[in-house]
């Protein structure tokens, strides 16, 4: 019995196009190890920039008892003051509870959220109903998680139902990722 091959051999990748996908996959690769060294090296250059402008000049500029200097060039610095805060996360309460204690309670704004089920929209619209009753600057902020969302949009797509794409901000794409393999 003579088996018919033609139509897989028709199907088959060719071997120009394996080249060129081969080719694609390896450009992909060298992109992505680009686009990582150039984040790396900008996060360096910020560090660099934020030494000489916090620490280096400064200092020196301190030793010799000047708060303004310009380069033989015509580089003009000037030192001025600035001020940062950002208390480590495990330290926020214990800030938050100085503030309040030693008279700064004004400075801290509370949010207060509740999380309601799919199930509990009546719940949530009653309480959102007496709080803004109670206080009217309450807001109501109304979302779906992105995970969520992307779910449904998924599902919307491979059971082709019909949906506001647009108003959705929803696409089916197509993505290459690589991993590199030890070899």
């Amino acid at each position: 019995m003579v088996r018919d091959y033609s139509a897989v051999m028709d199907s088959a990748p060719r071997d120009k196009d394996i080249q060129i996908l081969s080719e694609l996959i390896h450009r992909q690769h060298e992109a992505e190890i680009e686009v990582t060294r150039a984040e790396d090296a900008f996060k360096q250059a910020k560090e660099t920039l934020r030494e000489y402008q916090e620490r280096q000049i400064p200092e020196i500029m301190q030793r010799m008892g000047v708060r303004s200097f310009q380069t033989s060039d015509g580089l003009y610095v000037g030192i001025s003051k600035f001020y940062r805060a950002s208390p480590p996360v495990d330290q926020r309460n214990a800030a938050w509870d100085w503030l309040d204690k030693n008279g700064h309670s004004a400075l801290i704004k509370r949010q207060v959220s509740v999380a309601f089920t799919r199930k509990q929209e009546e719940d949530a619209r009653a309480l959102v109903a007496e709080l803004e009753a109670k206080f009217p600057n309450v807001k109501e902020e109304r979302k779906v998680e992105a995970q969520t969302l992307k779910s449904w949009v998924k599902k919307m797509f491979e059971a082709g139902t019909s949906f506001p794409v647009d108003v959705f901000g929803a696409a089916e794409l197509e993505r290459a990722k690589i991993k590199v393999i030890s070899q």
